[in-house]
């Protein structure tokens, strides 16, 4: 589902642009729904998805991907949102019904946030294949 048309490295910026920026991208691409923006950015107007250790996990209020996927954005130095400090960005892009698949994003996110040291290698991958390793040693 990783795929490096929607990998970023950005030193800061605001959360709500730049997970807005992704999920243009995937409409472009033709990943996503052209209401996919704004139903992340409804999403997380409502009920933010940052999560412990800085991990954030942006979706949708409906589930409407055309091809599933996950965007990643690291954050270098500095971005916050509602007073929670963000270090890593994963935009799910995924079809209504694909329980089974949330379930395996939902463990994995979780054992990311869980280790601040993961965390820590993931944003300081030097590019897109280091960071696909480390996210291959994932145990969850």
């Amino acid at each position: 589902l990783l795929n490096d048309k929607f990998y970023r490295k950005i030193k800061s910026g605001d959360y709500l642009q730049e997970i807005e920026s992704l999920a243009n991208s995937m409409v472009d691409e033709g990943y996503a729904d052209a209401s996919f923006p704004e139903l992340v950015l409804k999403r997380e107007r409502i009920v933010t998805t940052i999560y412990g250790n800085g991990v954030a996990g942006p979706h949708g209020m409906k589930l409407n991907a055309i091809e599933e996927s996950i965007g990643v954005i690291i954050v270098e130095e500095d971005m916050t949102y509602n007073d929670s400090k963000i270090r890593i960005i994963f935009s799910l892009n995924i079809c209504k019904g694909s329980l089974f698949l949330y379930r395996e994003i939902t463990r994995f996110l979780t054992a990311i946030m869980n280790d601040s040291d993961l965390v820590d290698q993931l944003v300081n991958a030097s590019d897109y294949k280091a960071f696909l390793k480390t996210v291959d040693t994932i145990k969850y």
